[in-house]
């Protein structure tokens, strides 16, 4: 059997886990909303940098301040980070025509992040792996795979879903 051990390191750039403090739905987006401003701006220059940035081994010695290297890494759901990486997903599938080739590479990277991003998930309701994510609660966990779920399929097809029809808003894209 396969364990993931993931050991109590925070880093500035990883955001701080909230000692087993979990907030509700409406404090998460307050304090989304409160940071957009400096965080509209952190993404790399295109969305698919943005992807390609996120990819661990490209030996960028940015991955680990990316969503899925804290995630790796440190155990963090980081939620900042998360709603820039999602904000690069959204991107990508407004751009995407009918029928239209998805560029090889960027469909790996996708794939790669979302089977690994689900595997830590899974882990984190796993009752036999030591750990949990701290700063996010199971049903906020919940909400926030739907979004990256339904936004790596928007990326690969097309469909990208409008923000306005899910409670959990990225605050990146709440004006758009």
């Amino acid at each position: 059997m396969f364990f993931w051990v993931v050991q109590r390191i925070t880093r500035p750039g990883c955001g701080t886990p909230r000692g087993g403090t979990f907030f509700t739905a409406k404090k998460i987006r307050q304090h989304a909303l409160s940071v957009a401003g400096g965080i509209r701006h952190a993404m790399s220059k295109d969305p698919q940098s943005e992807i390609f940035r996120t990819m661990p081994g490209d030996g960028s010695a940015e991955w680990e301040e990316t969503f899925y290297g804290c995630l790796s890494e440190h155990g963090n759901w980081d939620m900042e980070k998360f709603w820039i990486f999602h904000m690069a997903l959204t991107e990508i599938g407004k751009e995407v025509q009918e029928d239209a080739v998805v560029d090889r590479k960027l469909v790996y990277a996708l794939l790669y992040i979302q089977q690994h991003v689900l595997t830590h998930v899974t882990s984190h309701y796993n009752s036999q792996v030591d750990w949990k994510f701290e700063a996010i609660d199971d049903e906020q966990l919940f909400e926030f795979v739907e979004r990256f779920e339904l936004a790596i399929l928007g990326a690969i097809s097309g469909e990208v879903s409008a923000e306005s029809s899910f409670d959990l808003v990225n605050p990146l894209l709440a004006d758009a």
